[in-house]
């Protein structure tokens, strides 16, 4: 698995033709560290709390 992160990282690897060779693109690069490094994502976090709220199951189901 390769993954990349920031779109500075994603328009160099885009110049240099090397896209094809990630895995994984982000544009958050430093979220993307932050949460490679174990720190919560905010973002993670709010959807889990909304799937408890509303109920939905991991099929897509109520």
């Amino acid at each position: 698995m390769t993954i990349a992160g920031g779109g500075h990282t994603l328009s160099a690897l885009e110049k240099l033709n090397l896209m094809g060779r990630i895995t994984h693109a982000s544009t958050g690069g430093g979220a993307l560290i932050s949460y490679l490094s174990g720190d919560p994502m905010p973002v993670l976090e709010s959807l889990v709390e909304s799937r408890k709220i509303f109920g939905v199951k991991e099929d897509g189901k109520q």
